[in-house]
């Protein structure tokens, strides 16, 4: 039977293994085979830090990737900047002659800029960062200045200043890993949006149609149960999986083009999906808590006359989903497509008033055979369920039909698409940075890195003095997930 996911992860497994490869080969060459190649290497330009790069930066898609080699070579920029400030400031290092303060200076100052890398948030330029400045951060305070001298400085060279190497082998490492989406075809975030959005057309509807299923029984169905809760989580789990292609699908159109304007269709989509989402949540909440009473038989009838009226409209809903979700792009969203979705958006307004007034009719013929006060707050109570459902099911459909008007109104030209918010590049830096779990975090990270770098600054033993390997290690390794090192 054939999987797509697993096909996905087939495809990227391969890409990557055979980009990895060609990546690795020229250090895979016995030295001396090829002169020009081994004249190459030793300039510095092409090292093992590049296909490390690589490997810490492939993510599911092109625009993801895009997203994490721009952090990426953020932070090496930083960490590169950095250094040639401690250099600039004392161009020697630490040396036997230099005054102790030089020494302090140093330490003082590479632990401020290790400690502001792990607060704010600077995703993955975080582990390239701290472990290249780890580094220099040794040179500095070893009295290491051989190939470290800053720009317009006396002894600065282009060809072999190690900073200016090491945002080479990340530029080139970037580049290589965006070829493995490009080659030999492209694997775009936007594609894997309008992917997950056409799953979450047909998977939305089939919830709803589980829950009255699972509703219109006497009783309580714990295989129900289970195929419900297995569905909302998927939904879930995709809901976000469409968030983050339609954020990272920026990177491959940089908000410009039509592109840009499919991502706005489909955040317009995946905020009403997540809407639909707590509404489901919302009745499942309700129905989690009623599972182990029995169901009258008011609530019987009345989930009859919601499996009657609201199922059909459930099936337009779907319709409607997939005609605006299956267009290729808004740009071909023709007169047609606009005049389809509209005769569909209509027929879901007239079905949901008869729903609506279907619902009132039969609730006020239950509640009108109670002879007294008491049988109808008996009533109420065993109806409570169906109302949430109902309720929640208007809210559904109202946000449904909101994206439609959404798209209507766009093609029409009466109104801009809701745009999605975009990247804030200085903003996001300080967003929940605040928190306890970023704060311990911090913590982990400057606490590990200085215990790995005075290890390996004093040496002794097996580890040879003044060696960085220890801090670089340290900080490639670590992450906010628990576990994350092992």
């Amino acid at each position: 039977e054939y999987h797509p996911r697993f096909a996905e992860n087939s495809e990227l497994a391969a890409r990557s293994a055979l980009f990895l490869v060609l990546c690795g080969l020229p250090f895979l060459i016995p030295e001396g085979e090829i002169q020009s190649l081994d004249a190459f290497l030793h300039t510095g330009f092409y090292a093992v830090g590049v296909v490390s790069f690589i490997v810490l930066h492939l993510k599911r898609n092109l625009g993801a990737t895009m997203a994490a080699t721009a952090s990426g070579l953020r932070g090496v920029l930083l960490a590169v900047c950095n250094a040639w400030f401690l250099f600039g400031i004392c161009p020697d290092g630490y040396t036997d002659d230099a005054p102790v303060w030089v020494w302090w200076f140093g330490l003082l100052e590479g632990l401020l800029f290790v400690s502001l890398l792990a607060f704010l948030k600077f995703d993955t330029a975080v582990i390239f960062s701290i472990k290249l400045f780890a580094g220099y951060w040794m040179q500095f305070l070893r009295g290491d200045q051989k190939g470290f001298r800053q720009p317009f400085t006396p002894g600065f060279s282009l060809r072999k200043n190690r900073g200016i190497q090491d945002l080479t082998c990340v530029v080139l490492g970037s580049i290589f890993a965006i070829l493995v989406y490009i080659v030999p075809y492209p694997l775009t975030a936007l594609n894997s949006a309008k992917e997950v959005a056409t799953e979450m057309t047909h998977e939305v509807p089939k919830i709803l149609r589980l829950f009255v299923e699972f509703l219109e029984t006497d009783k309580s169905n714990d295989y129900g149960q289970d195929r419900i809760q297995r569905h909302i989580r998927r939904l879930h789990k995709e809901s976000g999986r469409l968030a983050d292609s339609v954020k990272h699908a920026w990177w491959e159109c940089f908000g410009c083009g039509r592109r840009q304007l499919d991502r706005w269709a489909l955040g317009v989509l995946e905020q009403s999906l997540q809407k639909t989402y707590d509404a489901i949540q919302g009745i499942w909440a309700v129905a989690e808590l009623t599972k182990t009473e029995a169901r009258s038989e008011k609530h019987v009838a009345l989930i009859k006359v919601v499996k009657a009226h609201f199922l059909p409209i459930v099936d337009i809903v779907e319709e409607l989903l997939v005609s605006v979700v299956s267009v290729d792009s808004l740009v071909h969203f023709t007169s047609a497509d606009a005049e389809r979705v509209r005769v569909l958006k209509d027929k879901i307004h007239e079905a949901k008033g008869r729903f609506r007034e279907a619902f009132w009719e039969e609730r006020a013929r239950i509640m009108a055979e109670q002879t007294d006060e008491r049988s109808m707050r008996n009533s109420i109570n065993e109806l409570r369920v169906i109302h949430v459902v109902a309720f929640n099911m208007m809210m559904i459909l109202r946000d449904f039909l909101e994206y439609a008007e959404q798209i209507l109104r766009h093609h029409d030209g009466e109104a801009d698409l809701q745009k999605v918010v975009e990247h804030d590049w200085l903003g996001g830096l300080f967003q929940g940075i605040a928190t306890f779990q970023n704060v311990r975090h911090v913590l982990r990270v400057v606490l590990s890195v200085m215990l790995g770098f005075f290890l390996g600054y004093c040496g002794g033993g097996f580890v040879t003095p003044g060696t960085a390997a220890i801090a670089k290690a340290t900080a490639t390794l670590l992450s906010k997930n628990q576990g994350s090192a092992l």
